[in-house]
Formats: structure tokens, sequence, C-alpha cells
């Protein structure tokens, strides 16, 4: 009887020490693949939804680029080169940049100058790749808006160009249409980075725009 209650603890020592290995190992096997899954994520960088957040706190607060100083200024274009870099857009001429977008930041001086002369309540940019036109409108208070339109361009995968034919003056409700005559401004633009709601242009003036999708 002593001999059989011996083997019986025996046996059940063994059990629990053969469990409590299983689970020591279980639980290093978790641990190693835990620290695997964080070192291919430190190897693979920041997600694109993590550079494209860090790029709208960047731009966040500075009215368009407008109240934005140097500091703010080089740590939005870095967050853009960072996003650029991750994810390049590869041929955005042939159809993701149909449509309209709102400007979130920019840093053309040209549209500073209206933000501080104007009550300006969002600036848009219309593409309509089908029909190769563009608009750029500027809707202010008071049923007042400023629009610019162009004919398309589709120089590259990357690049629009366009010379505005017409601008569109209203003011409270009366519009004005005026040629720009012999001279037209424009310029081309390359789309480095975009996405069902983001974009990223830089310009032939050798400015940065972010600008977000919104509805027609």
């Amino acid at each position: 009887m002593e001999g059989r209650a011996t083997r019986t603890t025996s046996l059940r020592n063994a059990t629990r020490w053969a469990s409590a290995s299983a689970g020591r190992e279980r639980s290093h096997g978790k641990a190693i693949g835990a620290a695997y899954v964080a070192w291919l994520e430190r190897l693979a960088g920041p997600t694109k939804a993590e550079l494209r957040q860090n790029l709208l706190q960047c731009v966040q607060g500075t009215n368009c680029g407008k109240d934005a100083d140097a500091h703010r200024r080089k740590a939005v274009d870095e967050a853009a080169m960072a996003l650029e870099r991750k994810i390049p857009s590869k041929r955005p001429t042939s159809g993701p940049l149909a449509g309209r977008w709102r400007l979130i930041y920019t840093t053309e001086t040209s549209v500073h100058k209206i933000l501080a002369l104007f009550p300006v309540l969002g600036i848009f940019q219309t593409i309509d790749l089908k029909e190769r036109r563009v608009q750029n409108f500027i809707q202010c208070r008071g049923n007042s808006s400023i629009a610019a339109e162009a004919p398309l361009t589709i120089e590259g995968p990357r690049r629009l160009s366009y010379f505005f034919d017409v601008f569109i003056f209203t003011l409270l409700g009366l519009s004005l249409r005026l040629s720009p005559g012999k001279a037209p401004p424009g310029g081309w633009q390359d789309t480095t980075y975009v996405d069902e709601y983001y974009k990223i242009v830089r310009n032939s003036q050798s400015d940065l725009l972010v600008l977000e999708k919104v509805e027609l």
C-alpha cells in the first residue's frame, strides 16, 4: 500500500511538473512571438496612418499655413516628406485626384494674403479629369467668393499643368467674369501623396500644399 501511494504521489508530481513546464514554454513562446512582432514593427517604421496623423497634427491651428512660424513650417515639411517616402503616389493623374479637395495647409504667400484680407470660410480645388478642367474656389462670408478656372494638361503620372482662362468674382451674390489676358497665371503641380482622404502637392513655385477630400 505504501509503495502504491508513493508511486501515485510521484505520478502526480510528474504531471504537475509537466503541466508547469508546458505552461512556461507557452509563456516563453508568446513572449518570443510578441518580441518578434515588435521587432518587425520597428523595422517597418511608422504606419501610413501614424505618419498621416502626425502631418495633420503639424498643420492643425495654422490657418492654412498663414499663422505657421519657421519651426512649424519645417515640422510640416518633414512630416510631409516622411509620408511621401513611406507611400509615394504612383499614378494619381489616372483617377485618384478627381473630385473636390479642401485646402488645410499651404506655403503660398498669395493665399496667406487673401486670408489676411478677406473673411474666408474655405478654400477648395475641384479637379475634373474627364472634362480636363480645374477650379480653385475661395468661399467668403456674405455670399461672396473668388474662383479661377483652367483647362488641365496631364504631363505625367503625377504632374498636372494649367493656366487660368477665367476668373469669377462674386460679391453679395453678384458675379463678374474676367479674362486674365495674354499672360494667364498658372503652372504645374505634382501630387506626391494621395489616398482616399488626403493629398500632398508640390508645385512649380516650390510650395507645399496639403488638402483633404470633401464631398461635391
